[in-house]
């Protein structure tokens, strides 16, 4: 029973891992984005590997994570 648990403990702790390191890559998409550095077409194809369906839901949610980021 204790092997249950402990296999149960480290499935969460790959997936809390994995959620940290997704939401860490997009918070340096917004940055990246925000500053200038990386065209907005670029970042939102780059955001939807983790989840970001289009351009609006990028800016939704760069705005929301504190990041202004200026539209033509």
């Amino acid at each position: 029973m204790c092997d249950v648990a402990e296999r149960l403990e480290n499935r969460g702790k790959e997936i809390g891992m994995a959620k940290g390191q997704s939401k860490g890559t997009l918070l340096t998409i917004y940055r990246h984005t925000a500053a200038g550095y990386l065209p907005l077409d670029v970042a939102v194809k780059e955001a939807s590997e983790y989840g970001i369906r289009d351009e609006d839901d990028f800016l939704t949610k760069a705005m929301q994570a504190g990041y202004i980021i200026k539209t033509k």
